[in-house]
């Protein structure tokens, strides 16, 4: 393990010694080094430069902080990580719905990938930063970026942050009106499910940035994906979310089913009497089923085999709440790109709705507001493989203003007021950090 100072210089060498092909066409390069550091959120801040990205695994066995652009996409391509070093990867997202667009997601693209300049990788229990380029091309580049980094100097959390809720998007009111919507939808037999989503807005007491909120929910939302994008001193978008999209390493793809909520008990035997109470309801178990059900159609023609974990579904028990979970797992066929995964996937039902389309005309129709980034795929992809959780539990950062989104299933036998409690509890997380 080495210093920052020394594991620039010892990069910059290897940098320098890299020579163009005599074809002239350049060659994607990835060097790395190893050396001490405390915490990537603190390193990625410490640097005042935009974009960047974090990423820490739900079982956090991996943690990644990505800084800078190489390259950006904004539709991945088949065969764009051909030929490209191991370790190599795009980091982004896509909104949950591109025809929905409003102004305080203007400096989100709808699809957006970035190749990093700089990556830092806590895994396994070492931390290496790598640094990539193409040889003939950006060598220089690449040096000053290299040369560029800051060490820091201790947490750059905001000690004492702190926030006024100022509105609720629908209202209580406003939201029993959507739900009787939906619920006559179903009765028509228009849709099976849909879930409609709120935003609650909260006025803060300083600038914050989306690691600012998130390294605060870190603590309190353990199992689960944590994400930050900040695109600009002004605009970010974390994420505390325990659903995974999907998970590729090779040609091996591991999807899930989360949808049904409890709570968690005050005591062990309610919180048994809770989990008992989720596996046993027909209403959870049918949203359950819809999540289950369209995954498996959505994946059938891109893999060549395709298995449920098991035959019922188990429970996940986190700290913010307790949800039905099954797992699948499939492998894909040889020309399946992720691209090809993420247009099969999104939405699943367990964000939108069933049927996908049915769904989406309702909540274009009932919503009053963008959900931008929120419940779409963010995460990473490159060669050997790629993941991407869903964006729930999610919240927008701009300046001192703080947009938190989560929504709620209605299927038949749906009440608004439950569904209603159910949403606070989801966002009850925000509310012990800010209130």
């Amino acid at each position: 393990m080495h210093t920052l100072s020394k594991v620039i210089a010892d990069i910059r060498e290897q940098i320098i010694l890299f020579k163009p092909l005599n074809d002239g066409h350049p060659v994607w390069r990835r060097v790395e080094g190893s050396f001490l550091l405390v915490d990537i959120k603190d390193f990625l801040q410490a640097q005042g430069s935009y974009p960047y990205f974090y990423w820490k695994e739900r079982d956090g066995a991996q943690e990644i902080g990505a800084l800078g652009v190489v390259h950006e996409v904004s539709v991945i391509q088949p065969g764009m990580c051909t030929g490209m070093p191991g370790g190599m990867r795009y980091f982004g997202g896509v909104c949950f719905d591109p025809q929905r667009s409003g102004a305080e997601w203007e400096e989100f693209p709808s699809s957006w990938f970035v190749l990093p300049r700089i990556e830092i990788v806590r895994s396994k229990g070492s931390i290496k930063i790598a640094v990539h380029f193409r040889d003939g091309e950006d060598q220089d580049a690449a040096i000053a970026a290299l040369e560029s980094l800051r060490e820091p100097f201790g947490p750059s959390a905001a000690e004492g942050m702190s926030g006024v809720r100022e509105q609720d998007i629908p209202s209580t009111t406003g939201w029993a009106g959507s739900v009787r919507n939906v619920l006559k939808a179903i009765r028509d037999e228009e849709v099976s499910k849909v879930v409609l989503a709120r935003r609650t807005d909260f006025t803060l007491n300083r600038e914050c940035v989306a690691l600012d909120v998130l390294r605060q929910l870190q603590l309190l939302t353990p199992r689960c994906f944590h994400v930050a994008v900040q695109v600009s001193s002004k605009a970010g978008f974390y994420a505390a979310t325990p659903e995974r999209l999907y998970k590729r390493s090779g040609l091996t793809i591991m999807s899930e089913a989360i949808a049904g909520t409890r709570p968690r008990g005050l005591t062990p035997q309610e919180d048994g009497l809770l989990k008992n109470e989720l596996l046993a309801s027909a209403k959870e178990a049918r949203e359950h089923q819809f999540v289950v059900t369209a995954i498996q159609e959505s994946l059938k023609d891109l893999t060549g085999s395709l298995a449920i974990d098991s035959a019922a579904p188990d429970v996940v028990q986190l700290t913010g709440g307790q949800h039905l979970v099954t797992g699948i797992t499939g492998t894909l066929k040889p020309w399946v790109c992720d691209a090809d995964i993420l247009k099969r996937l999104h939405p699943t039902p367990a964000v939108a709705g069933f049927p996908t389309a049915r769904a989406l005309e309702q909540i274009r129709t009932l919503e009053a507001f963008s959900r931008g980034w929120y419940a779409g795929p963010v995460g990473w992809f490159g060669r050997e493989g790629s993941e991407f959780s869903v964006a729930i539990r999610s919240g927008l950062v701009r300046g001192n203003k703080l947009s938190v989104f989560a929504g709620a299933g209605i299927v038949e036998g749906s009440d608004s007021a439950a569904e209603w409690d159910e949403v606070e509890h989801k966002i009850s997380g925000i509310l012990k950090v800010l209130l």
